[in-house]
């Protein structure tokens, strides 16, 4: 984070100082400011990091108290050059035409050598208020830096004056600069309320959103340090606004400044500007045409035309106009031939969202273990979920299947309504679930006390009141609109922004309305979830055991990683729409958190949490096993006898046959006896089968299990198939590039056969049991069909380098003899690898315990049931991934690198554009490959849990194979065209 601080201002600085257009008083307080935020970092940061580094926590007393000189300094600086900037924009947009007078150099310069002197004598006071106390022998700061609040505490002489002076100042140095600010936008607000065009007053308040941005930033992180009692608490927090805030601005300015964006790419000697030909631009309205007021809509028939995620509305005077295909799922769903496979993607999402929080809901209802204040919550929110999708996803689904776009004015509004409405609440009921986790955390002596029945439901209440109320607003407000003749929505469902934007009327008041709301309602309960994990994080250290740390912090777990996804796919949303400008990059983000995240919920709670296990067991009828169950689950019949069980099983196989109180007998299949008929007690023997536990043991989940993963499976097998027919067919595609992915995808194919048709049989047969000779065999195409993938996607990326980097010559470096070579050279080492994994544990003995937890032969797994020494396998492993990933990986950086520097030199946007978007699907499919991987490894690291590391590795085993088609047939043109006239049109 120092780093990026430090980066990004400085690039800021640079881009000020080396663009003439950005010499302005604006911009001259902007560089103060990104100087003043890395000044402010580099005070407290570097002897953090140092104190870590060499293990001591040690300051000296004048460290100390020069650390507290400067960061006082900075920090009120900081605020003041906030207060100034806002003083430029009032003149900016209240005084326009004397605003070079007013704000001329030497008043800019005056401003900030006054922000300076006083922010000096300021530091210089507090300072010099310190030297004065006498400090006793708990000298222990529970800070990360010598905080001025903290240093007085530990203070034993009287500290009475010095509160006095820190507080006077504070509310004189701190509400002064504030009111200052507030004044100057009320000015502002007013002036552009005055602003007849709504272009015009949406041009006047977008060159303020940047400092407005940053002032909330910095004062809702200082107002939440305040607010923060405890001195951990304030450590926790007071983090924000000395690390996030300064690393944020940066970003803020870069993002949502075009003036700065265009500075940045001079400086950078690159220019990311897309060109639209108008032949792609919409109509826009004939002279003289007169406005379609809300009325005139009624009067007449209205429609609005959905295609695929662009929507218009047509009136009888009005011809329909072809819509802008922006989205790439307007592409798709403008193609015939492709239409069944998005109505089929969204209908199973669909379908999956229902079902998945449908179960969370019927198994929180059910069980009466689960009527807990935090499964109430969780029950809305899953019904909330639904309502979220089925506001949008079935009226896209009718749209496809019946070939219309038409959706009425009324259906449009009544969209809109609910979708803002169930958005809203998704967010408050997330807040809700975070202040109920705070409160069992922090409070669980009187959790029952606070989170009592009647406080559940009216913090529900209240929810949805300010949601409906909050969504009624904004319906309203769209309804006093008039829309002229463009009216298409670039979006598959009526957006509010979408909607406001296609208005002819003046909307300023509109999208103040929804700045304002967004940051209130967006702003306001992430600030509560993120000051609840604060406090939650302090208490859970306080634990004194690592069990009791980890278990509290299990209780989160589940709600963190839906928060996460929720305001990520928010945020990078918005983020993606505010760097782009492109509705098409918007449209297609969107689709993340209006259908992605809700179908995924469900998942997170189920997979991640046990008690919603156990009830959704209980709730399909499976009780605890019975000796008898247990007999009939490892195969015995009736006439089978007890037999002593040797005393080299373990108790854990003792345990799963139903006798863990009894004498050392047990009922053993003949499964069991098979494995144990070679055993001799203390050494490993040969053995014949070993058992794969699979993802869960409950038999009434097996049927969900085995259709969810043989749709997945078919739909590899069938994406994958598809590709490889299209490449092959199309002599267009007969390119090094495509004769890769080709080879990717039969990888693909390969590497999803070697686990998933095993699973499947074990599922439908009822038997978890597979031969050793089947598990090695198994083992040993696993290994080789996840290395190959490994090497096919680093020769992608030197295909792509070759072809970016050095295109006169690509054809010539990248011959059809090299091609071969370079996949047969992966093909030899993955072989390699894989048979010397397979070599090194057919040496290995074993013995009692042959269950893998598991649902195929995973190398690791299989070491663990060894009983012979296997660190030489253990060594052989960490090298070889050592190697094997992180060379390819290495390849990959650098040849990225190397094209990412080729395509800053090509001069015209479009094509540093075009360039780029070659490699995109490439890029995609090696960031799903490596980071499901990584995911994997830092899920099994961090939880050692076998069930948490099979759980996770179904993304890299069975989510990635099947997502690389749909990544390669929706971002890529060739393969869409080769598809096209493969199916005959």
């Amino acid at each position: 984070m120092y780093l990026i601080t430090v980066l990004g201002n400085l690039l800021i600085i640079l881009a000020v100082s080396s663009d003439t257009h950005l010499h302005t008083p604006m911009y001259f307080f902007l560089c103060n400011l990104s100087l003043v935020d890395i000044c402010f970092t580099s005070t407290t940061v570097p002897k953090m990091l140092w104190n870590i580094q060499t293990q001591s926590k040690v300051i000296t007393y004048e460290g100390c108290i020069t650390q507290i000189y400067f960061f006082i300094l900075f920090a009120v600086l900081d605020n003041f050059i906030l207060t100034v900037m806002a003083y430029d924009r009032f003149v900016a947009i209240c005084h326009p035409l004397h605003y070079m007078v007013i704000m001329n150099p030497r008043l800019c310069g005056l401003l900030v050598l006054v922000s300076w002197i006083m922010s000096v004598l300021n530091s210089l006071l507090e300072s010099l208020m310190v030297f004065g106390l006498r400090f006793c022998s708990d000298l222990e700061i529970p800070h990360f830096f010598c905080e001025l609040r903290q240093v007085v505490q530990i203070a034993c002489s009287d500290t009475f004056l010095n509160n006095m002076v820190m507080y006077f100042i504070t509310v004189l140095l701190g509400g002064g600069p504030l009111a200052g600010i507030l004044y100057s936008y009320s000015k502002i607000i007013a002036s552009i309320c005055g602003i007849p065009s709504a272009q015009g007053k949406y041009k006047a308040f977008s060159t303020c959103a940047s400092h407005l941005s940053v002032v909330s930033l910095f004062y809702g992180t200082s107002l939440g340090v305040y607010l923060s009692s405890t001195a951990t608490h304030n450590a926790t927090a007071s983090v924000m606004y000395t690390v996030v805030t300064p690393m944020l601005n940066p970003f803020i300015y870069s993002l949502r400044n075009n003036d700065i964006k265009r500075a940045l790419q001079r400086f950078l000697g690159r220019s990311f500007a897309v060109r639209i030909p108008h032949s792609l631009l919409p109509a826009t309205m004939e002279a003289g045409e007169a406005p379609i007021t809300a009325a005139a809509l009624a009067s007449h028939e209205p429609g609005f035309w959905l295609s695929g995620t662009t929507l218009w509305e047509r009136t009888d005077h009005q011809e329909a106009a072809p819509a802008l295909s922006i989205c790439s799922l307007v592409v798709s769903a403008k193609k015939p031939e492709l239409q069944p496979l998005i109505f089929g993607l969204f209908l199973s999402m669909y379908l999956v969202t229902v079902l998945g929080n449908l179960l969370i809901i019927l198994a929180v209802s059910s069980d009466s273990n689960l009527h807990t204040p935090m499964y109430f919550f969780l029950s809305n929110l899953s019904w909330v979920d639904i309502c979220f999708t089925s506001t949008t996803v079935p009226k896209m689904l009718v749209n496809i299947q019946t070939q219309s776009k038409v959706i009425t004015y009324e259906g449009c509004i009544t969209q809109m309504y609910f979708y803002t409405f169930f958005a809203v609440l998704d967010n408050f009921i997330l807040t809700v679930m975070a202040y109920d986790r705070f409160v069992a955390i922090c409070h669980p002596l009187h959790y029952m006390v606070i989170m009592n029945p009647q406080l559940c439901r009216l913090l529900v209440l209240v929810s949805s009141s300010m949601s409906a109320l909050h969504s009624l607003l904004h319906s309203l407000m769209v309804l006093r609109l008039t829309f002229c003749s463009d009216l298409e929505i670039p979006h598959f469902f009526c957006e509010l922004n979408q909607v406001v934007h296609i208005a002819c009327s003046d909307t300023f008041l509109n999208s103040l309305m929804i700045n304002c709301l967004t940051v209130l309602l967006g702003g306001g309960p992430l600030a509560g979830i993120l000051y609840s994990y604060s406090r939650i994080l302090s208490s859970i250290w306080a634990i004194p055991s690592a069990q009791g740390k980890y278990k509290a912090f299990s209780t989160c777990a589940s709600h963190l990683s839906v928060v996460s996804l929720f305001y990520g796919t928010s945020l990078g949303v918005y983020l993606s729409s505010a760097a782009t400008q492109n509705s098409h990059s918007s449209a297609t983000a969107s689709v993340i958190y209006t259908v992605v995240t809700p179908m995924l919920n469900p998942f997170i709670y189920s997979l991640r949490n046990n008690d919603i296990k156990r009830a959704l067991e209980r709730l399909f009828g499976r009780e605890l096993q019975s000796p008898s169950s247990a007999i009939q689950e490892f195969g015995l019949s009736h006439g089978d006898l007890p037999l002593r069980v040797p005393n080299q099983v373990s108790p854990k196989v003792r345990a799963e046959n139903g006798h863990t109180n009894m004498e050392p007998q047990a009922y053993l299949s003949v499964g069991v006896l098979r494995h144990l008929r070679h055993m001799e007690a203390g050494n490993g023997t040969q053995i014949s089968e070993f058992l794969l536990l699979g993802l869960s043991q409950s038999v009434e989940l097996q049927p969900l299990i085995f259709g969810l993963f043989l749709s997945m499976y078919l739909v590899t097998m069938f994406g994958n198939l598809l590709i490889i027919l299209a490449v092959s067919s199309d002599s267009h595609l007969h390119t090094p590039m495509y004769f890769f992915l080709s080879n990717l995808s039969l990888v693909d194919i390969c590497f999803t056969s070697t686990t998933i048709p095993k699973m499947l049989v074990n599922i439908q047969t009822q038997s978890k049991v597979i031969t050793y000779e089947g598990c090695i065999t198994q083992l040993y195409f696993y290994t080789i069909f996840a290395v190959l993938d490994n090497f096919i996607l680093t020769v992608m990326a030197y295909d792509r380098f070759v072809a970016i980097c050095h295109p006169l010559h690509y054809m010539v470096i990248m011959n059809s003899r090299l091609c071969g070579l370079l996949v047969l050279v992966s093909w030899i080492m993955s072989a390699m690898v894989s048979l010397l994994h397979s070599l090194m544990v057919l040496r290995l003995s074993f013995c009692s315990d042959l269950e893998i937890s598991h649902f195929f032969c995973e190398l690791n797994q299989v070491l663990q049931l060894a009983c012979s020494d296997i660190f030489l396998n253990n060594i052989m492993i960490y090298f070889l991934s050592v190697l094997l990933a992180g060379g390819p990986l290495a390849g990959i950086l650098y040849s990225y690198s190397k094209i990412i520097a080729s395509i800053c030199g090509i001069p015209p946007a479009q094509g540093k554009y075009k360039a780029f978007s070659t490699c995109a699907s490439h890029l995609s499919v090696v960031s799903l490959f490596y980071g499901t991987s990584l995911g994997v490894y830092l899920s099994s690291a961090a939880t050692q849990n076998a069930h948490s590391s099979t759980t996770a590795s179904v993304m890299y085993t069975v989510v990635t194979p099947v997502l690389n088609p749909f990544i390669y047939s929706l971002r890529n043109n060739d393969i869409k065209r080769a598809l096209e006239r493969f199916f005959g049109r």
